[in-house]
């Protein structure tokens, strides 16, 4: 039986290099690819992928949240998340979604494969380069206050510049319920203006340690 994978990352030609590597392997099967997270939710309905490899930094839905909607929905469906090298803070969301794996993209191509089969065996798998940071992540302790994940979600469309009535469509609510939600994520952080509130984002979830 062949392990079935779904690559999900922003970069076109990075998913050609993935799907290229995996393809070469007899145990491996790529079934799909998507270029954000709310894409991947959409095609993970319709077909039946075992493993996730995911980027985090992705429009319109990154991967924390998408991991996190993922786990929700399909708790079987494990997720790697293959991505640069992370700040505390963004590893510590992941972790809290119960990503099975991280492979950063300066690993040689034999560490995603290890990565896949060990998860594939039912075993979790972190990139050797990423220990010291797993470490260090337990200690960590400037989490935000605690958003829901559609508060979440609405943030990083504010963050990109989406006006209410576009958020509303694209998450299939009112936009009262957007500005609700909004309003409760404003009062959470205890910021109150989109300017603010994209800078927030911005810093909270950069993939790269400073």
């Amino acid at each position: 039986m062949k392990t079935r994978v779904m690559i999900v990352e922003q970069q076109s030609i990075l998913r050609c290099g993935v799907r290229l590597i995996l393809g070469q392997e007899k145990d491996i099967e790529v079934v799909s690819e998507s270029h954000n997270g709310r894409n991947a939710l959409q095609m993970l309905s319709k077909i039946q992928a075992q493993i996730v490899v995911m980027n985090v930094d992705m429009p319109e839905l990154n991967g924390v949240e998408a991991t996190r909607q993922i786990k929700a929905t399909w708790p079987r469906v494990k997720v790697i998340i293959f991505s640069d090298v992370p700040t505390q803070a963004v590893l510590a969301k992941l972790l809290d979604t119960s990503i099975s794996g991280f492979v950063l993209k300066s690993d040689e191509p034999k560490t995603l494969l290890q990565a896949i089969r060990e998860v594939s065996g039912g075993n979790s798998f972190f990139s050797p380069s990423i220990t010291a940071q797993l470490i260090e992540v337990r200690k960590y302790n400037g989490f935000e206050p605690y958003l829901t994940s559609r508060e979440a979600e609405i943030l990083q469309l504010i963050a990109e510049s989406h006006p209410n009535k576009t958020i509303a469509a694209n998450l299939n609510i009112s936009v009262k319920t957007v500005e609700k939600h909004r309003q409760g994520v404003m009062n959470k952080l205890g910021i109150h203006s989109a300017v603010g509130l994209t800078r927030h984002y911005l810093t909270s979830m950069s993939p790269v340690s400073q």
